[in-house]
Formats: structure tokens, sequence, C-alpha cells
């Protein structure tokens, strides 16, 4: 009887994987409400082997389980609310990821090789696509060490309309990651960093190109 138990009991558990996101799970994909986003290369979500990245959040993979159809994720997250690790359930369905309660539609529109085929890290990252016409140059880094101009923004959306209230440009340095179109503005996707400290900030951010003119190298 006991044994019967124990046999059962792994049966159900979830079934233990590599400390990385299987491949079917990776790419970029973008909220169904917002068709054209894959266009400007303003992804909602970006999943790598080691990185499940959004407009507000950042998280570090740990380890993968699976249960039934839906992967268990268990990542370190940082966000404005700050840094935690937590489950995240996963599952792919056709061209799209559903994470949580949330369906995002890939960019690609096409589904990726099977999970059983193991991809190194340095090769998981999405091919470089050209940038959106009418983006800037990407440049080095960014820095506002007095305020010279005037405040500049940090926004927490692609759209350039949420602005990030917890950061001050001033004293602030920006990292460009890419060039994107936000609407008619040219804007820059990265992170930023305190002059003073050279500590990041968690999350992913967003600039108006126009607006950080000059402060770039």
């Amino acid at each position: 009887m006991r044994k019967a138990l124990l046999l059962a009991l792994v049966a159900f558990a979830p079934q233990a994987l590599a400390a990385e996101t299987p491949a079917e799970l990776r790419g970029q994909f973008i909220y169904p409400s917002d068709p054209e986003a894959c266009k400007y290369q303003n992804y909602a979500l970006t999943v790598t082997a080691s990185v499940i990245e959004a407009n507000e959040f950042a998280c570090k993979v740990n380890r993968v389980s699976r249960q039934g159809a839906d992967y268990v994720v268990n990542a370190t997250c940082s966000s404005e609310d700050g840094r935690a690790t937590k489950n995240m359930k996963m599952r792919v369905e056709g061209g799209a990821l559903v994470m949580g309660a949330t369906r995002y539609l890939r960019c690609d529109g096409a589904k990726p090789a099977a999970a059983a085929v193991s991809t190194p890290v340095e090769s998981a990252q999405p091919a470089a696509a050209p940038a959106p016409e009418g983006a800037p140059k990407l440049p080095g880094v960014c820095r506002d060490d007095d305020l010279k101009g005037g405040p500049k923004k940090i926004y927490a959306d692609a759209a350039l309309k949420r602005v990030s209230k917890d950061h001050d440009s001033s004293g602030m340095g920006f990292l460009p990651q890419q060039a994107i179109v936000a609407g008619i503005h040219p804007a820059f996707r990265g992170t930023i960093f305190s002059l003073r400290t050279g500590r990041d900030a968690p999350g992913v951010f967003y600039v108006n190109a126009n607006e950080w003119r000059g402060l770039c190298q």
C-alpha cells in the first residue's frame, strides 16, 4: 500500500527540468490588442533561456518544472514594487503564450522547435532585427548629471505615456539597448542607473530620444 501511494505521488508531482526556459517558451511577444507592436519592436514580453522581461518587471529564471500542459517557472523578479521570487505558470497555445491570466501573441507567428531540443544560452537570444523606419541611431550611455536643459522624462512603457514616478532624471544614467519608434517619436528602450552609486534600477525603461539629445555618447 505504501509503495502504491509513493508511486502515485511521483506520477502527479511536477516534472523537474533544467534551470532555463524550454525553447518553445522563448521569443518576443505582444498584447493581442496592439497588433502593430511587432512592427515597431515594442514588445510586451521577451523570454530567453534565462530571463523573462516585460515593461513592468525583469525576472531571472531559477528553475522550471512541468505540471500537465503548464510549465511552472520559478524566477527572481525585480519591479518598481521591489524584488521577489515567484512561480509563474506558462504554456504555449499555437502562436500564443499564456502566462498566468495574460495571453501574448508571438511576433514571428511561428511555433518554435520542440522543447526537447536544448538551445545554448548564447544562441537563445533572438536575431537582431533592423530598427524600424524613423528610429534613431543607437548611442552609448546617456547621462543627465545636473538637469541641464531641464528635467527629462523616464517612461515605464513603450508608448511614452506612463511616466516612471520613482525616478527623476537628475543624476541618472540611461543605457539604450534598443532603438524604437513610439507613435511619431524616436525613442530608446533600456535600463537606468545612478551616476553616483552605479547601481541599476530594476526593470526596463524608455526615453524620448529627442528629449535626451546631446546627453548620449
